[in-house]
């Protein structure tokens, strides 16, 4: 360990006692020089070499023998860039915004605080430097992962250019806290009531809530159990009727097909029948007549790109603030957890409730995706949720 370190804020310095009876001469107690880095090994080389400066003046002064200074050879960094394996990672297939930002952040973070960017010199010291600097700047654990997760893919590129033979951040992530399974949860009876007896099912349209979306999405995640970004994103034709063996049914896809829409992984392509409580409430009328690329045409994106991030942190407001759902547990999320288990209790089968909400499975027979299992028993798993729900109207 080195000594004579300390951090402030996120900057190291050195910082040294001096001998009892060289005092009267510096008139001080103690060395204290800033180092000019926030990187912790180059902090520890900079404070050795400061230390051995010290113990030749103090011995000078004290009239000892003088030690020679170590050498430290200046290397000069040279080849790739990690901007440049990024520039590669972009150029390598369309990424979504929100994806693009996060590998920025996670760039632009390396840099302030390791402070190298050719990827010749960064070694897995540097890398865990970084993750600690992140779990000290108080990030949670799968922030600090998902940055070393856009780092360790970028690495992954540097190994296949036989730039590195080893990912300096592989095995660096950190261990989630196992309660984190509890941090969404389902909405219960009670939540379920205050959210679909609030303002907004009164007829309230307050202007955070981009218009009819305040109303729309809650209810479609409740009956479809779909992620807010993917019905957030839906085309006035993504809602279509579809024919099958038994007769034809309203369907919502989800898909990527049009322009700024995104998936989380192909999978997740699908569609949905939709539930009679939404036809009943006016939907299918209300899809028919958007005009334009979007349904829900008035949400307007974040600074990340998310189309459905600045909704997001208005529901979650008025989850708390209006609706009085206090247990932060519960999120819009949560209605995807509570679609999950209102078919549980419906005892439709799990590879049907899979194929409706776009869960992956380890089963390679059920992965041959949403969009093309059979119609028929996902209308006849969603009429079974007819009698489940109790909050929708």
């Amino acid at each position: 360990m080195c000594t004579h370190l300390v951090k402030r804020g996120s900057r190291y310095y050195f910082r040294r006692r001096i001998p009892l009876s060289l005092i009267p001469h510096f008139q001080r107690t103690e060395i204290v020089k800033a180092l000019g880095t926030s990187n912790r090994p180059e902090a520890e080389r900079l404070a050795r070499l400061e230390g051995c400066r010290w113990d030749n003046e103090f011995a000078r002064l004290q009239g000892e023998a003088i030690q020679a200074l170590p050498e430290y050879k200046i290397i000069q960094a040279t080849g790739p860039k990690l901007t440049d394996l990024y520039q590669q990672w972009l150029s390598s297939g369309e990424k979504a915004p929100k994806t693009r930002n996060l590998y920025l952040r996670a760039l632009e973070r390396f840099a302030a605080i390791v402070g190298k960017e050719h990827v010749s010199v960064i070694g897995r010291t540097d890398c865990r430097a970084f993750r600690d600097a992140l779990k000290e700047q108080g990030l949670s654990v799968g922030t600090v992962n998902s940055y070393l997760a856009s780092l360790s893919s970028l690495f992954t590129l540097a190994i296949d250019n036989d730039l590195l033979e080893r990912n300096p951040v592989e095995g660096l992530s950190l261990k989630e806290d196992k309660r984190a399974k509890e941090k969404r949860l389902p909405f219960d009876e009670v939540s379920l009531k205050k959210v679909f007896t609030s303002p907004v099912f009164k007829g309230d349209r307050p202007k955070a809530g981009a218009g009819e979306a305040s109303y729309w999405l809650p209810l479609l995640a409740l009956y479809t159990g779909a992620r807010l970004e993917e019905i957030g994103q839906l085309h006035p034709s993504d809602v279509h009727q579809e024919t099958y063996q038994d007769g034809s049914a309203w369907v919502i896809e989800i898909n990527d097909r049009q322009e700024g829409q995104h998936l989380k992984n192909a999978g997740s392509r699908r569609r949905i029948p939709v539930h009679p409580e939404l036809i009943k409430l006016g939907f299918i009328d209300f899809a028919k007549k958007q005009k334009g690329a979007r349904v829900f045409h008035q949400l307007k994106a974040d600074v990340f790109g998310t189309l459905a991030g600045n909704w997001s942190k208005w529901f979650g407001r008025y989850l708390r603030n209006v609706c009085g759902v206090t247990d932060k547990r519960m999120v819009f999320h949560s209605f995807r957890h509570t679609f999950k288990d209102m078919c549980r209790l419906a005892g439709i089968d799990e590879a049907v409730h899979d194929a409706l909400t776009g869960h992956s499975s380890i089963s390679v027979s059920r992965n041959y995706g949403g969009l093309n299992y059979p119609l028929g028993p996902l209308v006849d798993a969603v009429e079974n949720l007819k009698g489940i729900y109790k909050y929708g109207n």
